[in-house]
């Protein structure tokens, strides 16, 4: 039969191991298959995933994923299922120092899997001092067919930035309920959300948010929530704004 050669001997060990991981994973295959969580309606196990979502983000940093994004990553029925379920999609986070087309696949992808269900939109500016005005015209873009937003949360680093939330909101197709505006610069962002370019540690401060008006969304407002960051509305102190619930919160006075 002749010797093997070394050559040979180690291409029969990978194919045996090879043949060996193939029925290993085929096996794990047949018992995920069987196992007891896939035997359950369709409807069912939607509403277990349910109980893993939030009526509406917080305005303090995500993780990397968000709850609908780890399902989906689980299983090919997994995914299905959490595709049908539109809450899973209502966050729709927006890092102004993302690239525009990323932001525009990210955002649209989302708001499409959310079914026309209430929005909660997240807007993150990455401690830069200006943004491209494509980015605007992004947001613009992705949210002009939207027609409920539950509410929209700024969290911005620096003051030159002030201008953000007048902006933004008044790019929107209709009013928000809800107005959250959070200086970042405390808050340890998760890698997906964080600005990779400017790592650098500035000093806590207040800013203004500068003035409002000529903004039909911002008087329509039911609530407003500012996180370390001082007010400066002629609009409220003239009571013009309808909002039933204002709160100032100062987490390093």
């Amino acid at each position: 039969m002749g010797n093997i050669s070394s050559s040979q001997q180690r291409s029969l060990i990978t194919s045996k191991m090879k043949k060996k991981e193939e029925a290993a994973s085929a096996k794990r295959i047949l018992n995920a298959q069987t196992s007891s969580i896939f035997m359950l309606p369709t409807e069912l196990l939607a509403y277990i995933f349910s109980f893993t979502l939030l009526d509406c983000p917080s305005p303090l940093p995500t993780n990397r994923l968000r709850p609908g994004e780890i399902l989906s990553q689980v299983c090919h029925h997994f995914r299905q299922v959490i595709f049908g379920v539109p809450d899973a999609w209502t966050t729709i986070d927006f890092p102004l120092f993302w690239p525009s087309d990323m932001l525009l696949s990210y955002a649209s992808t989302r708001i499409k899997r959310s079914n026309l269900s209430a929005l909660c939109i997240l807007v993150r500016d990455g401690s830069h001092a200006q943004y491209s005005p494509k980015v605007l015209t992004t947001f613009s873009s992705v949210f002009a067919t939207v027609s409920n937003i539950e509410s929209i949360t700024f969290h911005v680093s620096r003051s030159e930035m002030k201008y953000i939330p007048r902006e933004f909101t008044k790019a929107l197709p209709c009013h928000p309920h809800s107005l959250t505006i959070c200086y970042a610069e405390h808050q340890p962002v998760s890698q997906r959300f964080a600005d990779i370019k400017d790592g650098v540690y500035r000093p806590y401060h207040l800013f203004h948010t500068g003035t409002l008006h000529e903004n039909p969304h911002i008087v329509a407002l039911d609530s407003i929530h500012l996180i370390d960051v001082t007010l400066n509305w002629p609009e409220l102190r003239e009571g013009q704004l309808s909002c039933r619930s204002l709160k100032v919160q100062l987490r390093h006075p």
